[in-house]
């Protein structure tokens, strides 16, 4: 008796290469389209001053959190 495995990965490889490359894999846009990246040096500056931008709000609004909290964790305690 052959083992499960086998017979899954004849089975597999049988529906892999049996089936036609359009039916298997049909992109609904065309390749980039809602890509991010452009090689113009300009835009890639850009957009990386708007990620640094984001990190340090991010990274203020997260020590405001933690000071709130310390603040109300102190305030507790006394």
């Amino acid at each position: 008796m052959t083992s499960t495995f086998s017979v899954n990965c004849l089975l597999v490889a049988a529906l892999v290469f049996g089936m036609p490359t359009v039916a298997a894999a049909k992109p609904n846009t065309y390749p980039g389209e809602h890509s991010a990246f452009s090689s113009d040096p300009a835009e890639t500056a850009k957009r990386e001053a708007e990620r640094a931008k984001r990190k340090e709000e991010r990274k203020k609004r997260r020590e405001e959190q933690r000071r709130k909290r310390s603040i109300k964790k102190n305030d507790r305690l006394n």
